[in-house]
């Protein structure tokens, strides 16, 4: 047996010493993928440095205010908000991207006529859709009769475990805002509100904790009915659960 010294390079991962550190790459490696793959020239995924913040966060602004009546937006929106501080080449593109989308639908907006005061309210949400923070993506929609009056689309506070987490934790951000809309509205006739949810998953737990027959099932989304399932004043009520 022969002491070869300090190892340097062992089966594509190269190491390096300083001081009591220890630095492990796959450098050379990696730089063997990109040569066989000829991507040697090709510019980083992530862009340059946009050379026109301001007019970056100018278009955005603007972008925000049109989802005023545009709730297609809303969640595209949202995306390149994200990056006001420092936006890239990238992050200009997928604006461009909206603009041209824009430019296609700039007279579509919302549609109002007379009907009942039920409130109808609909929401989904992604499970880690952001690879840096985990954080979850959610949107919701609420309906006064077939007339949309309330809609979001924004990062959740918190990390989602499972995606059934996140589309609880959606549920209750969409049942307080119920709460705040049933104060306003004061229709002449009580009815119950419905809130549904697009998650398999979850119908299996309401059905499991609160029984088959706490809810609707209309079009392949979860139902809860009734007053009862509404948050109010911050506490959890039978239907709304984290």
């Amino acid at each position: 047996m022969k002491d070869l010294g300090p190892l340097s390079y062992f089966l594509g991962v190269e190491v390096t010493y300083s001081g009591e550190h220890m630095h492990l790459t796959q450098s050379k490696y990696a730089l063997d993928l990109l040569e066989r793959t000829k991507f040697t020239a090709v510019k980083p995924y992530d862009g340059d440095p946009y050379s026109h913040p301001e007019q970056y966060r100018m278009v955005v602004g603007a972008l925000q205010y049109l989802t005023i009546t545009r709730p297609d937006l809303s969640y595209a929106v949202n995306q390149v908000c994200q990056f006001m501080h420092m936006p890239r080449t990238t992050h200009w593109m997928a604006v461009k991207r909206i603009l041209r989308y824009l430019k296609a639908t700039h007279d579509h907006g919302l549609v109002y006529k007379p009907g009942d005061v039920r409130l109808n309210a609909f929401s989904d949400a992604d499970y880690a859709g952001n690879p840096d923070t985990r954080h979850s993506t959610g949107g919701f929609c609420i309906y006064l009769g077939t007339n949309l009056i309330s809609w979001s689309s924004k990062k959740q506070k918190t990390v989602s475990r499972s995606s059934t987490e996140a589309e609880y934790r959606q549920l209750a951000y969409i049942a307080a805002e119920l709460s705040c809309l049933r104060g306003d509205v004061r229709p002449s006739q009580s009815y119950p509100n419905r809130c549904s949810a697009t998650n398999s998953s979850s119908d299996k737990i309401r059905d499991s904790r609160f029984g088959s027959g706490s809810g609707g099932k209309a079009g392949g989304a979860i139902g809860f009915t009734g007053d009862e399932k509404v948050l109010r004043k911050g506490q959890r009520k039978r239907g709304t659960s984290l």
